[in-house]
């Protein structure tokens, strides 16, 4: 240790001038009268980075997270301070230049910031990666910056002391030579007493500090050491953005986000809250949850942007995104009309463009889509939203590969929320709130791109058409019936039917409720929802094949107890004559 240092100060010291000296001066090769650009530059190793630079003659350009820092940077003598939590800086860096450009960047930011950083190179410039985030996520990055004939380097420390001891050796003598001879400062530090630990690892969370914390050992006593786990998903200094939150999942969802903290939910959606959300609007705000209520279509233009704008208002930086909006409008793809696909087109895929748009010049920690099973699993009976779902799941995986964390959640039915409910009245597993939430926050968690998320057997959601596929191998029992078995909630006793039939007096009403029956069986096998189904509607028009005809048959038989041919829904080709077949198989007169 430096004469004339204390250990606290000399703490301060290793890591932060090691990786900026190493960085800088042997990565980097910065020379005397080049520029470089150093984000985050209140951290330690931001810090340390400027007085390496200074000692080398070198020009410093900085970026910092708020105001408060880019004052300190600018009280240090730093003539070009800009925002890190903007993707502006790489024009500003030019700019500042005369559109020249940096010979160097020091990056410890993340996402869509590494490509502004290298397109803020000057020709035969050298972009140096601190950070492991997108390294660890295999991050894509495109090959266009590099035709100016730049650098992309990455450093790490440990590796350089495990697999060269003796470089890293002379490197931290380099670094102690330097700083007793007065040419490397000591850096800011603010000191915590080891059973305050809790209280400086948050301030480091929510980046509250400049330069290094420093725990302080005691001479003696004992304290409780917690295995911490991954970062939460969700901050209280970030506002977050969700579409389609004044309802159901967008507003569970909502909830869960004010329950974990965060700084401020923006909810939008195209209709006032109703009273049950005003109801839990009004709970959440009195729990203390900053909460604002934006009205408009997100597919809009213009509407995203606003949206935003409002999420931003207050000064805190855009952190997530939950895109929950949808529209159902049922029916097989040979049958979709254009008005149709535009009804449940726009609301997911059309605003998902528009919120991509608007995030621009923002870096939001993840942007959800909600998906669902139907186009991870297919849905003859949904083939417009499978579509659109279908192109939100890709969606995630392009944004993603350009360095933009998005998460497609192809959920399953939700049992006590949202527009599936049904099928938990018709003896199907459901999601329930608490376990949605629950798995989205894992998602989340372990930056994943794309995930179904499905209650039960997963046989009980993927089409017998499709069961043998390579795809579903691990998944299913290829052996098993073809026929799925009904579920509990299903397997109404055929006295029963026949007791409901013969209390009623019409036979409009017995022909009524004979069609209702195979109706909601349909729905079962098609995996239509709640959706109402034309007694007139050709079977053939729905999407039926003959695997699917014989699930329906096989249900018809076990809820109703008959006995049908194997050809009987084909020769009953709509709701309306089934329910006259199975009225003569029932001997129920509807004449």
């Amino acid at each position: 240790m430096p004469p004339g240092l204390d250990a606290t100060a000399a703490a301060t010291l290793p890591t932060a001038y090691l990786t900026a000296w190493y960085a800088l001066r042997h990565v980097a090769r910065l020379a005397e009268g080049e520029r470089v650009l150093i984000h985050s530059a209140t951290g330690g190793t931001g810090l340390a980075a400027i007085a390496v630079a200074r000692y080398l003659g070198v020009e410093v350009l900085a970026t910092a997270g708020n105001d408060e820092k880019r004052g300190y940077l600018r009280g240090m003598g730093v003539r070009h301070v800009m925002d890190s939590r903007s993707l502006d800086f790489g024009g500003q860096a030019r700019e500042a230049t005369g559109g020249e450009g940096v010979d160097v960047v020091l990056n410890s930011l993340s996402g869509a910031a590494i490509r502004a950083g290298l397109e803020a190179l000057r020709p035969f410039g050298r972009f140096v990666e601190l950070g492991v985030r997108d390294i660890l996520a295999y991050t894509s990055l495109g090959l266009g910056p590099f035709r100016h004939t730049v650098t992309f380097s990455s450093v790490d420390l440990i590796q350089l002391q495990q697999d060269r001891p003796s470089a890293f050796q002379d490197l931290l003598g380099e670094v102690m030579d330097l700083f007793a001879a007065g040419h490397l400062p000591v850096l800011p530090h603010r000191e915590f007493p080891l059973a305050q630990a809790t209280e400086a690892f948050r301030l480091m969370a929510g980046a509250g500090h400049i330069g290094k914390l420093v725990l302080i050992m005691p001479a003696r006593g004992e304290t409780t050491a917690v295995r911490t786990g991954p970062p939460a998903p969700v901050r209280s200094d970030g506002a977050y953005l969700v579409i389609g939150g004044l309802g159901g999942v967008g507003l569970a969802t909502a909830a869960r986000l004010a329950e974990l903290g965060a700084g401020h939910i923006v909810l939008n959606g195209r209709r006032k809250p109703g009273e049950a959300a005003g109801t839990e609007l009004a709970r959440l705000r009195a729990a203390g949850a900053r909460i604002t209520v934006e009205l408009g279509d997100a597919a809009r233009a213009g509407v995203a942007e606003r949206l935003v704008s409002v999420a931003t208002a207050g000064g805190l930086p855009l952190r997530g995104v939950v895109h929950s909006a949808m529209v159902l409008d049922d029916g097989v793809v040979t049958n979709i009309t254009d008005a149709q696909l535009e009804r449940v087109w726009r609301p997911k895929v059309t605003a998902a463009w528009r919120l991509h748009e608007a995030l621009a010049r923002h870096t939001p920690d993840w942007f959800v889509l909600y998906s669902s099973m139907a186009s991870l699993l297919g849905n003859p009976g949904q083939g417009a939203y499978a579509a659109a779902n279908a192109w939100l799941d890709a969606f995630a995986g392009c944004r993603t590969a350009q360095g933009l964390p998005t998460l497609a959640v192809n959920w399953g039915p939700w049992g006590e929320i949202g527009a599936a409910t049904d099928f938990a009245d018709r003896g199907y597993e459901t999601l329930s709130t608490k376990d949605g939430l629950r798995a989205l926050e894992v998602l989340l968690t372990h930056r994943r791109v794309a995930t179904g998320v499905l209650p039960g057997r997963p046989e009980t959601w993927i089409l017998p058409t499709v069961r043998s596929a390579p795809f579903f191998a691990g998944l299913v029992d290829v052996h098993a019936p073809e026929g799925a078995a009904p579920s509990s909630g299903e397997r109404a006793s055929a006295s029963a039917v026949r007791a409901r039939l013969a209390g009623l007096d019409s036979p409009l009403a017995r022909r009524t409720a004979l069609e209702a029956y195979p109706a909601e069986q349909m729905g079962t096998v098609l995996q239509f929802g709640s959706a109402r189904l034309d007694p007139q509607t050709p079977l053939r028009s729905l999407g039926f094949d003959s695997l699917l005809s014989m699930e329906l048959r096989t249900r018809l038989e076990a809820g109703l107890g008959v006995r049908l041919a194997s050809d009987f829904v084909w020769r009953h080709p709509t709701i309306a004559a089934l329910a006259t077949g199975l009225a003569e198989k029932m001997g129920v007169d509807l004449s």
